[in-house]
């Protein structure tokens, strides 16, 4: 499997027990010096790596819309 360093664009509010936490994101890569968003996540984490990036996100939060956070891109998952 080929695998990718991405960095999370925007941060949105999960459903179910994840309610009003930070569950899932949207990641991008960069091409031609410009982030470009190619995929979004909704698991692979544990609940405590949740919850940090939660608190990471809310305070790298730029904008706003509803549920829809956009976040400085400042972390990579690899």
């Amino acid at each position: 499997y080929a695998t990718l360093d991405v960095v999370v664009t925007a941060a949105e509010e999960g459903n179910g027990r994840r309610a009003g936490t930070l569950s899932d994101y949207t990641f991008a890569v960069w091409s031609d010096g410009a982030l470009v968003n190619v995929g979004k996540a909704y698991s692979g984490l544990t609940d405590v790596e949740i919850d940090a990036l939660s608190r990471t996100f809310e305070r790298s939060t730029l904008e706003r819309f509803g549920g829809v956070r956009l976040v400085k891109p400042e972390v990579v998952l690899a």
